[in-house]
């Protein structure tokens, strides 16, 4: 109960309850509590018991995604030894959990070393650091606790008695990589005395990554907190955000780099416009956000006479170099209903002139666009829990797009998302084969850098939602670029399986035809049932990668 009591709407009842003194509100919010507890308790996936049963210390090699606190240890689900596949052009990560038994363990080092030196394979070790959970989501696992998620450049560490820090190990496998099996040692050391030796070993396929990813992706830098005092203190550049941007497609999702055009347009001059496009083409960007400066709010005569003339421009050079389904105008987000009917006036003269200039819809709290836009914009953008597929699969035949976003909507759901921090890691990793079973084409997510509140001294980095709007952290030394966090690397792994999984689908469809196992595969139905359930052990999905990777090799 003492869970409940931190949730503003229950104070809010419990006064009502103080003042009112009767005892229909003490049903209603004994129903409440009740009806919550069963919503919000989670399965268990991964088998834990308490740090304090182990009495030697010792260490348990996890999937990357696994969310484990510092007092806990798992008792299943573990290895002694890593074992990863992977295409080439993909990055695949581990955790070495290592607990510190009841005496604890001193200034311990980690290295890493391949038995063959000339091996081209990147390998990094970070240490997971923990966000405070002060005021658990309304699904979550229901613990006030300091949660696993940023990654730190790995440091000498100590661990107290009876708790565990955990390594992350990441493998960048590049397109050049030689398929074949790589083998290596990890060295866990503590005051120089050598504790464990971990087997290592990756086998690399012969199979590449696309460099630019199949799902399309929007996800938003806003760079507005960088330089206060608390964070950069007036330290952040501008090669600082080119750069985040790139780290961006490192973790198979694009964040729209800053695009300008009207002068362009202005002056029929489109070279440094296209300078901009060609270069983050080339570094495999998958969609422009076109900025444009008129709202839902401007008159149709300003609309007519200062924006639709050089959309019109603009439109006409999309098409030419044909760039025109990669660049979308996104000028308004999550209309109410009041703002429904001017909206579509608006969008009705725009697209009289500017008929193929992509337009974003993003639904927000109501479904009302999916009567009044129809033939009015090209991408539709429900929220995952909105998702209709007798309307997506009409518009999408209709040559339209179906994209998913994610927000504070979603902290009380059960479906996949990007951004919880103290729910599954796994519901990150179902996120790319959800949006994969419903032939979804892209994803967007508003923000990733929302430091309003600070990620180190709270998860709430948006009110109500953990996570939400934040999956860097800015670095401690104020200086160095942000650090990525537990969330992103699971987020990655679904994206790069939303690539393989449609590789496999093109490769029956070249065929002709599609084996059992690959309809099997090509169904997700171990990882997801494409509404609202995901498996929840997150081994189940380092299984199916594997599978994916024979399948794929596997001779025709």
């Amino acid at each position: 109960m003492g869970l409940f009591l931190q949730n503003k709407l229950f104070y809010a009842i419990l006064i009502h309850m103080k003042h009112a003194h009767k005892l229909n509100s003490f049903l209603f919010i004994t129903s409440f509590c009740f009806f919550l507890s069963c919503v919000s308790a989670p399965p268990k996936a991964f088998h834990l018991q308490k740090s304090k049963k182990a009495k030697t210390a010792s260490y348990f090699c996890l999937p990357g995604s696994v969310k484990i606190l510092q007092n806990e240890i798992p008792s299943h689900g573990y290895a002694n030894e890593i074992e990863l596949h992977s295409a080439k052009g993909e990055a695949e990560s581990r955790q070495i959990l290592i607990s510190g038994g009841e005496k604890g363990l001193e200034n311990i080092s980690v290295s890493f070393q391949w038995e063959e030196a000339s091996t081209d394979l990147q390998v990094d070790l970070g240490l997971i650091a923990y966000t405070p959970v002060k005021k658990p989501g309304l699904r979550s696992f229901w613990k006030r606790a300091d949660f696993p998620d940023p990654i730190l450049d790995l440091r000498p560490f100590s661990i107290e008695k009876n708790k565990n820090r955990i390594v992350y190990l990441t493998t960048k496998v590049s397109t050049k990589t030689k398929p074949g099996i790589y083998k290596a040692f990890i060295y866990i050391k503590s005051n120089k005395d050598l504790l464990w030796t971990i087997p290592f070993q990756i086998k690399v396929y012969d199979l590449a990554l696309p460099k630019t990813a199949r799902l399309k992706t929007a996800f938003y830098y806003y760079f507005s907190e960088a330089n206060e005092e608390r964070y950069y203190n007036g330290a952040w550049t501008k090669e600082m955000s080119e750069a985040m941007y790139k780290k961006a497609l490192e973790f198979r999702f694009t964040s729209p780099p800053a695009l300008s055009w009207k002068e362009n347009a202005v002056n029929d001059d489109w070279t440094s416009f296209d300078q901009s496009i060609e270069y983050w083409l080339d570094a495999g960007v998958t969609v422009f956000d076109l900025p444009v400066s008129f709202r839902r709010t401007t008159s149709i005569e300003e609309l007519q006479t200062k924006h639709i003339p050089l959309l019109e421009k603009l439109e006409k050079h999309l098409i030419e170099k044909n760039w025109i389904d990669m660049c979308y105008i996104y000028y308004f987000d999550e209309p109410s209903l009041s703002s429904i009917k001017t909206i579509k006036e608006q969008l009705k003269h725009i697209k009289e002139k500017v008929a193929h200039l992509k337009i974003m819809y993003v639904y927000g709290t109501n479904r009302a666009g999916e009567k009044a836009f129809v033939d009015l914009v090209d991408i539709w953008m429900p929220n995952i829990h909105q998702y209709k597929e007798p309307f997506a699969k009409e518009r999408q035949a209709a040559g339209d797009e179906m994209w998913i976003y994610t927000c504070i909507g979603n902290i009380h759901r059960r479906h996949p998302d990007n951004f919880r921090v103290d729910w599954y890691g796994a519901s990150h990793r179902a996120l790319g084969p959800w949006l994969f079973a419903h032939e979804i084409d892209g994803y967007l997510y508003w923000r990733i850098d929302r430091w309003v509140f600070n990620p180190w001294e709270t998860a709430e980095t948006f009110p109500w939602a953990n996570g939400d709007g934040m999956m860097f952290y800015p670095n401690p030394d104020k200086k160095s670029l942000p650090l990525a966090s537990l969330r992103l690397h699971a987020m990655r792994d679904s994206f790069e399986d939303f690539d393989l999984l449609t590789m496999l689908k093109e490769k029956g469809e070249r065929r002709g035809y599609f084996t059992e196992e690959e309809k099997e595969l090509l169904s997700v139905q171990e990882l997801t049932d494409g509404k609202v359930w995901f498996e929840k052990d997150d081994n189940s999905y380092d299984v199916f990668h594997k599978r994916l990777l024979e399948a794929l090799c596997r001779p025709d």
